[in-house]
């Protein structure tokens, strides 16, 4: 039974592992990972409304609400790009590695 638990534990931390660290330097965290961190703050900016929490600065002005809108797409579209690209090239440096 415990040599069952290792393996699951072994197999979940080899998986973080791969998920985490960057495919190309092992000192720094993958890009996927972070093009998810860039993309939480349009999706917090985006929610915040809807839970109540809105930042009050007397009225937005349509320059205002403008400028919100352009980050809120702007980094959605670097996030989506960043994770999508480490996400490819883990995969291809992974099955590569698999062949070597």
């Amino acid at each position: 039974m415990k040599s069952m638990w290792s393996t699951i534990k072994s197999g979940i931390s080899s998986a973080w592992k791969w998920l985490v660290v960057s495919s190309t330097d092992s000192t720094r965290v993958a890009l996927t990972v972070r093009g998810l961190i860039v993309g939480a703050l349009p999706l917090v900016v985006y929610l915040a409304p809807h839970f109540g929490l809105t930042v009050d600065m007397g009225s937005w002005t349509a320059v205002a609400d403008l400028v919100r809108q352009i980050i809120e797409w702007g980094l959605g579209l670097v996030a989506t790009i960043m994770t999508g690209y480490g996400l490819v090239r883990k995969l291809i440096l992974t099955f590569e590695g698999l062949r070597a």
